[in-house]
């Protein structure tokens, strides 16, 4: 969702935010959780690792779209498919 959308409509931003974003990450703190738990994590905030683990995902599409204008795909990134062939 743009931010000015989000300002436009605040409860829809807040809304959007926390029925979507936020339960994903619950969903990957849980998940943290239970990974720990096992013994193949050792995590000291659940939650900060969450946010971290969803930044790292998102970062390369997020600052596509920002700077390019345009959400990346799979087809056009050399990070999941290599170099093309129309590449310098």
């Amino acid at each position: 969702m743009e931010g000015h959308i989000a300002n436009a409509f605040p409860d829809l931003g807040a809304n959007w935010y926390e029925q979507g974003f936020q339960r994903v990450l619950a969903t990957l703190a849980d998940t943290f959780h239970r990974l720990a738990d096992r013994g193949p994590l050792r995590i000291d905030d659940l939650l900060l690792a969450a946010n971290q683990f969803s930044g790292l995902l998102l970062w390369i599409p997020v600052n596509k779209a920002m700077f390019h204008g345009s959400p990346i795909t799979h087809r056009h990134h050399p990070l999941f498919d290599g170099p093309s062939s129309t590449d310098p």
